[in-house]
């Protein structure tokens, strides 16, 4: 079952007692009116619709954003991964440690990380790290991030339904 609805007052305060401090600091920089909050409910997901744009997922109970939250996305600490991992991360592998080419800023374990393609340095995934970023550098072999959203998957598909087209300048 799925319905979408708005957000109360009080709903949107529960949720931002929920977002940590560097999302909500992302939010508040891209958003206008943070009063404006739509939720779309699936069975197993909610996409949160900040001024009828989709930038925030919860899933798991846990609250993350959605990669065409690209402010956000494209600040965050990155793993550069080589073309070969892409497809695998792509269908919702985890970040191996023999795919990686390199790390763009430093994080601790359990943080947010962006995957990104060395080619283009494409974002193709949000992670989170199971290793802090100094100690990845030395890594062979083995997980070194979980996958938890990816491109393709159905949170980002549920998404891209929600985009409307982007003026062209």
């Amino acid at each position: 079952m799925t319905r979408r609805f708005r957000l109360r007052a009080r709903e949107i305060r529960e949720l931002f007692l929920h977002i940590d401090e560097r999302l909500r600091s992302g939010l508040e920089d891209v958003v206008e009116d943070l009063n404006s909050v739509e939720a779309y409910e699936s069975d197993d997901m909610t996409l949160y619709l900040f001024n009828e744009r989709p930038l925030l997922f919860k899933s798991q109970n846990q609250l993350r954003p959605l990669l065409n939250f690209e402010e956000f996305v494209n600040a965050m600490p990155r793993i550069i991964v080589d073309m070969g991992a892409v497809p695998k991360i792509c269908n919702g592998a985890d970040i191996m440690a023999p795919g990686v080419r390199g790390i763009q800023g430093s994080f601790k374990s359990k943080e947010l990380v962006a995957i990104a393609d060395e080619r283009f340095l494409k974002t193709v995934a949000v992670a989170e790290a199971i290793f802090a970023s100094e100690e990845v550098g030395g890594m062979k072999s083995g997980r070194i991030a979980r996958n938890l959203h990816y491109v393709g998957d159905r949170v980002w598909k549920t998404a891209k339904s929600f985009e409307k087209p982007r003026k062209s300048q």
